[in-house]
């Protein structure tokens, strides 16, 4: 076998060896491309048309449902700031692992220690105001279930695999200051009340 192509053969097994244990950038990138549009914005919209939008009338949101643009929008932006940081950390792609090869403490996980779950629970808020849907607040009540349950497992772990994260933990809080008593439980309670009382008029 000549060596030009011996070696472009060990190239190649080595490319295979490294797939194996790690998921290329690319790849990744194709993934949350079907996956993050499907369940951020395909969900949501797809809940909302199982169900009355309260504050909709002639096919058009409210005042009140546009204050939604606000958290899908600020939530959207954090998200994709948290990737971008996961990208830039990982240039050879990821561990096939629960946890990361890397500790992030910079950029949007200096205010939150899970910042692509904040952002992805702000979207769905976002959506449940926009469409004045109960449908879309049961997804948004689902999505933060789970988010709760997962970020303790990701905790431990993280614990037991870098011995910096104790401190980073002490320093920086899980959500965001101020995000459990202002974003979230009032929220889904406000949310819920305008629907029982009839505080958004009109609906499609």
């Amino acid at each position: 076998m000549p060596v030009a192509a011996a070696r472009q053969l060990r190239a190649f097994s080595n490319t295979l060896s490294l797939m194996r244990r790690r998921i290329p950038r690319a790849v990744n990138l194709v993934a949350q491309g079907v996956v993050f549009p499907a369940l951020f914005v395909g969900a949501p919209v797809s809940l909302s048309q199982r169900g009355r939008r309260y504050g909709w009338s002639a096919g058009r949101p409210g005042l009140v449902n546009l204050v939604g643009a606000l958290p899908l929008g600020a939530g959207a932006a954090l998200l994709l700031w948290a990737m971008s940081s996961h990208y830039r950390a990982a240039p050879r792609g990821w561990e096939i692992r629960p946890t990361p090869d890397y500790l992030l403490t910079g950029g949007p996980y200096r205010v939150s220690r899970n910042p692509m779950y904040v952002g992805e629970t702000a979207i769905w808020a976002g959506w449940a105001v926009l469409f004045g849907s109960l449908p879309v607040t049961a997804g948004l009540l689902a999505v933060t279930a789970v988010q709760n349950g997962a970020v303790r497992v990701e905790e431990r772990m993280l614990h037991k695999r870098w011995a910096a994260y104790d401190d980073y933990r002490a320093q920086v809080p899980r959500w965001l200051k101020l995000a459990r008593p202002i974003i979230r439980l009032p929220l889904i309670g406000y949310l819920l009340t305008c629907c029982r009382t009839g505080a958004w008029r009109g609906s499609v």
